[in-house]
């Protein structure tokens, strides 16, 4: 699970100035020759935009320790020392864009983007975008990320979530107890979409994994979906209207209805994955590699088990621990991890259950106990504690 606390964006992403460095203001700007020579220096400074990328800056790297869980490091594997790719990140509608030589802000937008003009909506990792000093100090091996306009990502109205078959099961019998309508057994699914003909109803298996499609997401339970996303911030709302909804619905289905609770996931989902933005680990997971910790005790395993869903679970342990609580093998279709369906799932039951550190909601969140400081133990350490306590106010304050 990613914890960049302490850190700040630069170093994260590997782009921290060097203090030491000898680099002028006049090697961050537009070329000289540029300039009406006729003009004072101060009165032909570029706008924003136009700032160029000096073509001899070295960008520095960032090496941290990982714990069992979480990469520290989005730049740079602490084993293998090899830069990391962030092309393997699931990012939607969010693709990550290296800084060349002569890049400014203004051409990578007309280049990748088709308008110049949008060159102000380019955002860090955090989703945030640059300031005017961040704009200016673009670095060569930077990372930024572009936003692909008029994104596809619309809040969902439905949602499929898998069930595995139990002994005395009926498809209309699950349809009652999980749908709230035995008529609806003929929408259950099976794995490649289709529903099931009355013969293979009939001859259900225990242990089979069945799919169950939730209609009208728009509004879940006295939740105001509207209201929720008021509170979101505006770079991350195309991800929380897929997120969000399926995460309300998987804390109904799992029997949490006190809203400090769900506030509290929210804020944990935001926190780790900026709220789905991230559903997949950015680095290879060879970092991982050989952690008997994890159960990576086969070759490849770091890399087949990285970081994946709403809370990143890590290392083949915890992925056969998962396979095993919702009856779908993730060892052997370790990608479904991101699955939002599933992820929502890993999140809130692990949130619920404790499973992630041996302590869940009830613990710090229940009844007139509120501690969402120390509820951060359900997931993490406690050193981004008091960040993801103020976000989980904030969403207490709309689903109260």
């Amino acid at each position: 699970m990613f914890d960049f606390s302490g850190t700040d964006i630069f170093s994260l992403l590997g782009l921290s100035v060097n203090a030491n460095s000898t680099t002028e203001p006049s090697d961050l700007i537009t070329p000289p020759s540029a300039f009406n020579s006729s003009s004072a220096f101060a009165e032909s400074l570029p706008s924003l935009e136009t700032v160029a990328v000096p073509q001899n800056v070295t960008t520095l790297q960032l090496n941290t320790d990982n714990s069992q869980t979480e990469l520290d490091t989005l730049s740079i594997d602490p084993i293998t020392g090899q830069t990391l790719s962030l092309a393997t990140g699931t990012l939607n509608s969010v693709r990550p864009y290296t800084i060349k030589p002569g890049d400014t802000l203004s051409a990578i937008a007309q280049r990748e983007l088709g308008d110049a003009n949008l060159w102000g909506e380019i955002q860090q990792e955090d989703g945030s975008t640059l300031t005017e000093t961040e704009a200016r100090n673009l670095e060569v091996g930077q990372v930024v990320y572009l936003v692909d306009q008029n994104p596809t990502v619309a809040p969902p109205t439905s949602t499929i979530r898998p069930y595995t078959v139990k002994p005395g099961d009926t498809l209309s019998a699950i349809a009652k107890r999980e749908l709230g309508d035995t008529n609806r057994w003929r929408e259950i699914q099976q794995e490649d979409g289709s529903t099931f003909t009355e013969t293979e109803a009939r001859s259900l298996e225990i242990g089979q994994v069945v799919y169950l499609v939730d209609n009208d997401l728009t509004n879940i339970g006295s939740f105001d979906l509207n209201q929720i996303y008021s509170v979101v911030t505006p770079s991350l709302l195309p991800y929380a209207q897929t997120s969000i909804p399926l995460i309300l619905a998987e804390t109904k289905r799992s029997g949490i209805t006190d809203p400090a609770q769900i506030a509290y996931i929210l804020a944990t989902t935001e926190h780790e994955s900026l709220l789905g933005r991230w559903m997949e680990e950015l680095a290879s997971g060879s970092q991982y590699e050989g952690r008997k910790d994890l159960g990576n005790i086969y070759p490849g395993d770091g890399r087949r088990f990285k970081g994946r869903g709403y809370v990143q679970i890590t290392g083949r342990s915890n992925y056969q621990d998962w396979s095993n609580r919702l009856g779908i093998d993730l060892v052997a279709n370790p990608e479904k991890a991101s699955e939002p369906e599933i992820a929502a799932k890993i999140l809130v039951q692990g949130m619920r259950d404790g499973t992630f550190t041996g302590v869940g909601l009830s613990n710090y969140i229940n009844g007139s106990r509120q501690d969402f400081y120390n509820a951060r133990r359900i997931v993490n350490g406690l050193n981004v504690a008091s960040k993801i306590a103020a976000i989980a106010q904030n969403y207490l304050t709309v689903l109260s």
